[in-house]
């Protein structure tokens, strides 16, 4: 839908952005609804991949009261990030903590691609240097 979306934003307590692309606006409202039951790894992960697209794993470590969402199709942060993030802290008991994890194309890939290919990579899709 796309006439409908301001609708359901309302409806779900999402603020309405126009300015969004109307993709991340419906994986919003799609997380939106996914969550309303008792929270476990696999509604997370059902949350994040609505918003992300692509395949994620969550991983729970109960003895350090956290877990994480390790995005395994998507090369670095996902463009719905801060709204992800939102909806996993709306929905997440108050006691957990959240880590994500993310995947860049590492050193080997990179020497293995073409320049043309590399070129056709968003500058987000490699590591960020860290200096140590």
């Amino acid at each position: 839908a796309t006439w409908g979306l301001e609708g359901w934003e309302r409806e779900l307590g999402i603020p309405v952005d126009p300015e969004k692309p109307i993709e991340q606006r419906r994986s919003v409202i799609l997380s939106k609804l996914r969550g309303i039951c008792s929270v476990t790894t696999q509604l997370l992960k059902s949350v994040a991949e609505a918003y992300d697209g692509g395949t994620v794993e969550v991983y729970a470590q109960p003895g350090s009261y956290r877990f994480t969402v390790k995005f395994i199709d998507t090369l670095g942060v996902p463009d719905n990030l801060r709204d992800l993030q939102a909806a996993i802290e709306e929905i997440k008991p108050a006691h957990l903590a959240v880590d994500y994890e993310y995947r860049y194309l590492l050193i080997d890939q990179v020497q293995a691609m073409t320049l043309d290919e590399i070129q056709n990579h968003k500058l987000t899709d490699f590591a960020p240097f860290i200096p140590v």
